[in-house]
């Protein structure tokens, strides 16, 4: 069904059911005001796109307005004019540097039984040479 013969479905069904008269078989036939107009004719098969909603406004204060809500404002003023109040820089974390080892150093560390014995893996079987 196209989108024309549902938009006539669905106003013939509204007319059916507002209208007080009972039905005979002169209703039963489509009437021709129910057949669409040129206007009706040019609508396009997709429906017509929504209005976006509309956006939300941002609140406009002013920085005396949210400063003023502040406790400690009078303090806050005077320090800003006395030249007190001043933006800093923080230092960036120092990285720790990774401390570097020797293999002497590393084998120095190590006890002399360090508690793993040999392992016999038996008899040597194919090409190996050890």
């Amino acid at each position: 069904m196209s989108y024309k013969e549902c938009l006539i479905f669905i106003a013939y069904v509204k007319y059916l059911s507002t209208s007080s008269v009972p039905r005979s078989a002169e209703d039963k036939q489509v009437n021709a005001s129910m057949v669409p107009s040129d206007a009706a004719k040019d609508v396009r098969s997709k429906p017509h796109r929504t209005p976006p909603p509309p956006r939300r406004r941002k609140p406009k204060f002013t920085l005396e307005e949210l400063l003023s809500q502040m406790p400690d404002y009078d303090l806050f003023c005077e320090a800003v004019k006395s030249g007190k109040l001043k933006p800093h820089r923080t230092p960036p974390p120092r990285r720790r540097r990774k401390p570097k080892f020797t293999l002497e150093e590393l084998l120095a560390q190590m006890p002399d039984d360090d508690g793993h014995g040999e392992i016999d893996t038996g008899p040597s079987v194919g090409n190996e040479v050890w």
